[in-house]
């Protein structure tokens, strides 16, 4: 992992607690998941410039249902038992992508954050509408 990539996911872990504390940085955190590099788990492992449908590796929550795990940084994978093949890839580019399921990040960690798969569509909506008009 590249030094600019940790120091982005030592932000979002910053960002993270901060936005537990005062939920008005919870826009902050998103925008900067968004921009970051994201780690995610993927049933075979793919290239830097991989294109077409990302062949992501889902788990069950504690209810039973499937959902998407993301990391923001390689840290955080210890919290999952097991040996996957893991991929980086930039939040906005896997945002993008995510259609119906929803998405853990950071899973069995302290900076744990379930989003549904409307809040993935809203944070997605709302990052392309304000880059987009920069």
């Amino acid at each position: 992992m590249s030094l600019n990539v940790q120091n982005e996911n030592n932000l979002l872990d910053k960002l993270f607690f901060k936005a537990e504390e005062s939920p008005k940085y919870w826009n902050e955190y998103f925008e900067a998941l968004m921009d970051s590099e994201l780690v995610i788990l993927v049933s075979q492992p793919i290239s830097k410039d991989f294109s077409g449908e990302i062949p992501l590796l889902m788990i069950s929550d504690n209810a039973g249902r499937q959902v998407i795990p993301l990391f923001t940084n390689k840290e955080h994978l210890k919290a999952i038992k097991g040996t996957f093949n893991a991929a980086e890839i930039k939040g906005i580019k896997l945002f993008k992508t995510l259609k119906n399921i929803p998405v853990v990040i950071n899973p069995n960690t302290k900076m744990a954050k379930v989003l549904s798969p409307f809040e993935i569509k809203v944070i997605t909506l709302e990052y392309l509408k304000k880059h987009e008009a920069m």
